[in-house]
């Protein structure tokens, strides 16, 4: 199972693959939203992701983008991360959110906490 990572702190995201790799599955880092969208679009391995919720700016932020995740692929499991966790409350339904303070091991649960259902559209 692939999950997709959009996240902008290169330790934070080195640490969260790593911790998804030792889980048994395999993580890819997006380099910047549009590849993130392209990804979600063309490669149907991709069964989660984990979205920072503030990115570089230009970049959509990750409330938006798993909002247009679940416009795209409403099957895909969404888990949003933030350092500033007063930020989580705009978080839409369905989409996990937890500060970066929580432990990886929470994250990476969550993150293969994913709906086994076929995309219909």
């Amino acid at each position: 199972m692939t999950v997709l990572i959009m996240e902008d702190d290169e330790a934070y995201s080195y640490a969260l693959s790593r911790a998804l790799t030792a889980a048994g599955r395999t993580p890819v880092l997006c380099s910047n939203w549009s590849e993130y969208l392209h990804r979600i679009e063309s490669d149907p391995t991709v069964r989660s992701a984990v979205l920072d919720i503030r990115l570089p700016p230009g970049s959509p932020n990750g409330v938006a983008l798993a909002r247009m995740t679940r416009n795209k692929r409403p099957g895909v499991k969404l888990v949003v991360v933030s350092s500033h966790p007063d930020l989580l409350a705009d978080v839409p339904s369905g989409v996990q959110a937890y500060p970066k303070s929580q432990s990886l091991a929470d994250i990476v649960a969550a993150a293969n906490d994913y709906t086994d259902k076929p995309n219909l559209n």
